[in-house]
């Protein structure tokens, strides 16, 4: 070749001149999809816009973080809140500007508040002025600030800040918004009332002191709403909206003075009837309620749950409790108005139907609440030990879908055989001790003084165990044998018995698992405490005992129905609140065993995953 060093040269200029080309054949697709997730967005689409911002977020780039905080975004806006979790965790706000980090706060706030980790939200809040956001984000601010403090017990700051939100909302909003204010206020102990007849609540405070004396009918009460209405020219009160506050329509959850509580006599559900009516009736009788709603019992096992239903709102019942098969519950949405509200001692996936409200010991809410302790302790890679049954199979299901909702990763599983004493073989597979086995003895043929033991696998940080109390008493010793003592365990509460029993579940020390609150002295007192209701549940198999709780908060949760969505109800079963197609979610108490007791570490979702 005449000119080497020219070729060379050319060679080298051709190549940066491809690779320039294809940065910027890259760029520009970036851009584009960028421009269309925008526009998804601005219109609306923000299921559409999270997806392609997703696939954005999840490629390494100089704006990864920016597509980060706009997946988190429209995820929420687009009320995937589990989804943004992955996102959230890993975005870094510096590589933002001032607007989007004070935004972040926003975000993460609304976040927080769907798992009920109130004080973190408001914290996040906190770091925000109204005056720093534009008038939809405004909206958003002042409604987690009204929850967040709802949340906490603070209703004084609460309604403030409901009283902040109805100027920016919409007409037919703004009277919903000040609808709930008067509801609020008519709530609050009179004490609490009269503190606020000297604060920036006066007006509202002495509003509903006469709207009280209006329900008593005082003589002089309507002439003092018209007085304080010309008062208050400028309030956006009107006749017609205290009128519909004092005369409502239509109650979603009647006062109740009437009950139907529908359960099996006889089949297969009949000895977990027994338990819940038993619980039932221990709330029942302990209510210091002066004017008690009537029960009748009506026998769900041998009548069509249909003919049940009608023949109980015929009797008089304003609150049908039960039933408690799954298919009675699906029989009973085929009736076109369910007129007289239910409240199901079940929960059915994706059921719903207005004025049918679902509450049950779901394992959902158990492993949910696992998996977010797991990832709030820092796992992420995790094994997966399961019973080969069908219980097995149903709550891995769940763990799969709560576990990579979190962007977490179950690396392998293996099943074991309950029956079993010795699970030696699973465990092996589980850790890859079987190769580590297989490479050493290779290593021996040819060094035949090699000594050395087998390394358990070192791709995971945690193990999650699925199995009864017998089962995990053998499985973790076992697991310490085999070299995992410092590999965190986290449980399913089919693990506890329900009762403290040291000397059998010292084996259980170092397992995280999440429970109902009544079964520990430490968050659940008072005269329906699992301990001062003894003569109830000693007459029943222990695995029911949680069923007792049931029973306890199927009663005591009736007063609390309407206002469900909004304010938590600190039951036997755990913190309940009204979620999606009426289901009733439990947050529970998670413990440790230590010393072969359940060391009490809080409620998960008020403790946030989030920063």
């Amino acid at each position: 070749m005449k000119y080497p060093c020219l070729y060379l040269l050319i060679t080298l200029l051709i190549s940066l001149t491809t690779a320039c080309s294809k940065n910027l054949q890259k760029n520009n697709l970036t851009i584009q999809k960028t421009e269309t997730a925008d526009h998804l967005f601005n219109q609306g689409q923000f299921q559409e816009a999270a997806k392609i911002y997703q696939k954005l977020a999840d490629k390494k780039s100089p704006q990864q973080d920016l597509f980060r905080f706009k997946t988190i975004h429209a995820l929420i806006k687009s009320n995937d809140i589990p989804a943004t979790l992955i996102y959230a965790k890993n975005i870094s706000p510096s590589h933002l500007n001032q607007n989007q980090r004070l935004h972040l706060n926003l975000l993460f706030a609304q976040i927080n508040l769907h798992y009920h980790a109130a004080k973190k939200a408001l914290k996040q809040l906190a770091r925000l002025s109204p005056q720093q956001l534009n008038p939809e984000d405004q909206i958003t601010y002042q409604k987690c600030l009204s929850r967040g403090y709802s949340l906490t017990g603070q209703v004084v700051k609460s309604l403030r800040a409901q009283v902040a939100l109805a100027p920016l909302l919409s007409p037919t909003r703004q009277q919903q918004a000040l609808s709930s204010i008067l509801e609020t206020l008519q709530q609050l102990p009179i004490e609490k009332l009269n503190t606020l007849e000297s604060s920036d609540l006066s007006d509202w405070a002495s509003l509903a002191h006469i709207l009280r004396q209006t329900i008593r009918q005082t003589p002089d009460s309507e002439a003092r709403i018209t007085h304080w209405l010309e008062q208050h020219p400028e309030t956006p009160i009107t006749y017609e909206l205290l009128n519909t506050h004092l005369n409502p329509d239509k109650n979603p959850i009647p006062a109740t003075h009437a009950i139907a509580l529908i359960l099996p006599n006889s089949g297969p559900h009949h000895q977990q009837a027994k338990v819940i009516k038993a619980g039932f009736l221990a709330a029942y009788y302990n209510s210091k309620a002066t004017n008690k709603p009537t029960i009748q019992l009506y026998d769900s096992s041998k009548n069509d749950p249909k003919q049940l239903y009608h023949q109980a709102v015929k009797d008089g019942a304003d609150l049908i409790i039960g039933p408690l098969e799954k298919h009675n519950i699906l029989a009973l949405t085929e009736i076109k108005t369910l007129a007289t509200p239910v409240l199901a001692l079940n929960q059915i996936d994706n059921l719903a139907k207005k004025n049918l409200y679902q509450l049950s010991l779901s394992p959902v809410d158990d492993i949910f609440q696992l998996t977010m302790k797991a990832t709030q302790q820092g796992h992420n890679r995790t094994l997966l030990l399961k019973p080969d049954n069908t219980t097995g199979s149903r709550l891995e299901h769940y763990l799969d879908y709560f576990w990579s909702k979190q962007g977490q990763h179950i690396v392998d599983k293996q099943t074991y055989s309950p029956q079993k004493n010795d699970f030696s073989t699973p465990i092996q597979q589980l850790f890859n001790l079987n190769e580590s086995n297989s490479r050493i003895k290779k290593l021996q043929a040819f060094i035949p003084d090699l000594k050395t033991i087998a390394r358990r696998r070192q791709d995971i940080d945690a193990i999650f165990l699925i199995g009864q109390p017998r089962s995990a008493r053998l499985l973790k010793p076992q697991l310490q044998f085999y070299r995992a003592e410092k590999l965190p365990v986290y449980a399913t509460s089919q693990i506890y018995s329900g009762l403290p029993n040291p000397r059998q579940d010292n084996d259980l020390d170092g397992i995280t698992f999440c429970d109902i609150p009544w079964l520990f002295k430490q968050t659940y007192s008072g005269p329906l405490s699992l301990n001062n209701l003894k003569p109830y549940w000693q007459q029943f198999p222990q695995p029911y005992l949680r069923l007792v709780a049931l029973g306890i908060d199927a009663y005591q949760l009736i007063p609390h129905l309407k206002d469900l969505q909004k304010i938590l109800f600190k039951g036997a079963t755990g913190h309940l609140l009204l979620t999606k197609n009426n289901h009733i979610s439990r947050q529970l108490v998670c413990a440790k065993f230590h010393k072969g007791k359940p060391k009490i570490l809080g409620f998960t979702p008020h403790q946030a995953l989030l920063p």
